[in-house]
């Protein structure tokens, strides 16, 4: 009987394709966390936690500029 395979090679020779880099990093970003607000605990995607912490970080910032006239 004849099949669509030679003997000793396997079906899928080239394997299967790597994802690219913005797939995996796309990917991350969309997995979800825990986190606490408020002392409320909810589940957001780690998009969300980066850009609540980067808004947070950047409004608590000193910054020195406000003193200059």
């Amino acid at each position: 009987m004849r099949t669509r395979f030679q003997k000793g090679q396997p079906g899928n020779p080239g394997g299967r394709r790597a994802k690219s880099l913005p797939a995996l990093l796309a990917d991350a970003l969309n997995e979800t966390v825990a986190v606490t607000i408020d002392g409320r605990r909810r589940n957001i995607t780690k998009r969300e936690a980066i850009a609540t912490q980067m808004v947070d970080k950047s409004a608590s910032a000193d910054l020195r500029d406000q003193d200059a006239d």
